[in-house]
């Protein structure tokens, strides 16, 4: 029979540990072990759910992927995937592309000057000119509904104009020129 010892630092000695001591240990990492085990389960499938919801959006906008542009299909492109603040993100649009003539927009698909997400799902298939790159201009829309699910849900318009002058934009006046657009 094995006998398990602990130290005890007062008594500068080895002790054997208790029959009850051992099973409550055991118990405690069998429980903790069992739980990790489906939180990890659990994890996999919610990111299993993820690459699914991707591949119904993606899907569902296969007819945009070969279509060309215009500023009517974006709108439309925005309401059906439920994108908050449509006028603001619109006018995000207009902006980042310069009146969707940029070299940004022409060869990386990219409407809103998104960079490559690390830490959200993200429809971008790579980076280039240090944005991210998408194959058309639909999965551009998508990766900017992914970023405002993460990061910009349920805020006000307040709110969500405030969040954009802190994180979104490098230009002090990005607000005032999105406004601009916006009253256009």
């Amino acid at each position: 029979m094995i006998k398990l010892y602990k130290y005890n630092p007062n008594n500068i000695a080895f002790e054997p540990i208790k029959a009850k001591v051992f099973i409550t240990i055991a118990i405690v990492f069998l429980f903790l072990l069992i739980t990790s085990f489906f939180t990890y389960k659990k994890a996999i499938n919610n990111s299993n759910e993820i690459i699914y919801e991707n591949t119904i959006i993606t899907q569902a906008n296969a007819n945009l992927k070969n279509s060309s542009f215009s500023p009517k299909k974006l709108k439309e492109e925005l309401q059906k995937l439920n994108i908050k603040h449509i006028e603001i993100v619109y006018a995000q649009a207009v902006l980042e592309t310069g009146n969707f003539t940029s070299t940004l927009f022409n060869k990386n698909s990219n409407l809103f000057g998104m960079k490559m997400a690390k830490t959200r799902p993200t429809t971008a298939i790579k980076q280039e000119l240090n944005h991210a790159y998408y194959n058309n201009w639909a999965e551009s829309v998508i990766d900017y509904a992914f970023w405002q699910t993460t990061f910009a849900r349920n805020l006000t318009e307040e709110e969500y104009l405030k969040l954009l002058n802190e994180c979104y934009a490098a230009d002090p006046n990005y607000i005032v020129k999105l406004k601009r657009i916006m009253k256009k």
